[in-house]
């Protein structure tokens, strides 16, 4: 009977830590598919950086779920209402009062936020902006095909009419001017 008992209970050991052991394996198995589907969503999304929703983000995969479902249909009122501003150096996003470039593009940017809705958006090359060498038309003109419906406003460069009259001619909505007005290369006049 003592040896039944003690076999018992080495067998009980051995189910328990074996147990232990398959609930550790599937605990890491499933943190594992959480990660890899958090990185596929967020591929899927081209969104950057951590999102958490939930305790610990564990309500996240359904988060991206229903967002990448909806997002051609939610449309926040009101998008049309304001002018989204970018501030890029070469074809990249520039922060922190121009002394910061982010390893997002232009053109991810514009993607991410026509998502979220946004028709209207003025970019400003920052390398261009103040010193009358002309606009970066090459790179508008590259946001402009691809994304045709968006109302583009370029800035930075512009030097003269006939910088004005390029942009026009590649698609541009609007241009902002200032230092050529400032310094009378462009008179007012000249403008209305």
């Amino acid at each position: 009977c003592i040896m039944l008992a003690n076999l018992l209970q080495s067998d009980i050991i051995v189910i328990v830590g074996q147990c232990l052991l398959l609930t550790i394996g599937i605990l890491l198995s499933l943190a594992l598919l959480l990660y890899m589907d958090r990185k596929v969503w967020a591929a899927v999304q081209l969104r950057r950086g951590p999102n958490v929703v939930g305790p610990f983000g564990l309500m996240q995969s359904l988060a991206d779920f229903v967002k990448f479902i909806f997002k051609e249909i939610i449309i926040p009122s009101g998008a049309n209402k304001f002018l989204l501003g970018a501030d890029v150096k070469g074809e990249n996003i520039a922060i922190g009062g121009w002394l910061e470039t982010t390893n997002e593009t232009i053109i991810e940017f514009i993607h991410n936020y026509t998502l979220k809705g946004v028709t209207q958006l003025f970019c400003t090359d920052i390398s261009k902006d103040g010193k009358l060498e002309g606009p970066s038309i090459e790179l508008y003109k590259k946001i402009i095909q691809q994304f045709p419906d968006l109302y583009f406003i370029a800035s930075g460069g512009v030097s003269s009419m006939k910088d004005i009259e390029e942009l026009r001619l590649i698609g541009c909505s609007g241009v902002i001017v200032g230092k050529a007005i400032y310094e009378g290369r462009i008179k007012m006049n000249e403008l209305c």
